[in-house]
């Protein structure tokens, strides 16, 4: 298997996670959940920082991993400013 496509379904698989991560926020929010999904947060930054180092040549990819660093990152933002609100 190529390095590119290996990247592409590990992408495919981040933004996959990152879909989830969401889904579980607002279910947490919602109250539907009792705890918040720390875990899964963790373990998706852990992964998209790994991500991070690698070196990427293909300008597509570079752009799709920048792209779901950013969301990711937004999302973090506007989650940790609604816990702030809720304590």
């Amino acid at each position: 298997m190529t390095a590119r496509r290996t990247s592409a379904e590990q992408l495919d698989q981040i933004e996959l996670a990152l879909k989830e991560l969401v889904i579980a926020y607002e279910q947490y929010f919602a109250g539907v959940e009792k705890r918040e999904p720390m875990r899964a947060r963790e373990e998706l930054n852990r992964r998209l920082r790994h991500f991070a180092n690698r070196r990427i040549t293909q300008t597509e990819l570079r752009f799709r991993y920048q792209t779901l660093a950013s969301r990711f990152h937004t999302y973090a933002n506007h989650w940790d400013r609604i816990l702030r609100l809720m304590n």
